[in-house]
């Protein structure tokens, strides 16, 4: 980062890092998105914007993670997480809704990763989720005490896929 620079990283503190299809690098700090053009040798900066919805929900960037057909998904600290639409340069936003099951159980969104059956798993501060992104609906899968048999820990920090296609989640404690 270099203070008064608009073609500089947006800060230091770098979360996340993910190469897209065309060669550009994606790059998370905790103030907001940036795409390297390594070509140009400068960075474009994507920032949360109040007024518009379709900004990137939340300047923390925990997660960074390009899909088979090269959509780019982020995940926020505080704001759930975003797919980046190339046309128009907007942001999906998916988000926990309390009243809501089939939603993203946690804001913060630490891990993501597409399995070979075509589903994603986000790692959350709460919780690890299922997506089909055939139907949008979301599975969660949360911690119960009384479940010997649940997850360990609410706060997933990595989610893998081994080659017998079974899904390990890293949680914390």
């Amino acid at each position: 980062h270099e203070p008064g620079n608009p073609n500089s990283l947006s800060n230091n503190n770098v979360r996340a890092i993910c190469e897209d299809d065309e060669g550009y690098l994606w790059i998370g700090t905790y103030d907001g998105l940036n795409r390297f053009d390594k070509a140009g040798e400068r960075f474009l900066h994507f920032t949360h914007d109040d007024s518009n919805p379709s900004s990137l929900a939340n300047d923390y960037i925990r997660e960074i993670y390009k899909d088979s057909s090269g959509c780019i998904w982020i995940g926020t600290q505080g704001g759930g997480l975003d797919k980046f639409i190339t046309e128009g340069s907007k942001f999906i936003h998916y988000i926990p809704d309390p009243g809501n099951a089939n939603s993203l159980s946690g804001a913060g969104v630490i891990a993501v990763l597409e399995d070979s059956e075509g589903y994603f798993w986000f790692g959350t501060s709460s919780g690890l989720n299922k997506y089909d992104p055939d139907t949008g609906d979301f599975t969660r899968y949360r911690n119960n005490r009384k479940d010997p048999t649940s997850i360990s820990n609410d706060r997933i920090l990595c989610v893998y896929e081994d080659r017998n296609g079974t899904i390990w989640a890293g949680t914390y404690g």
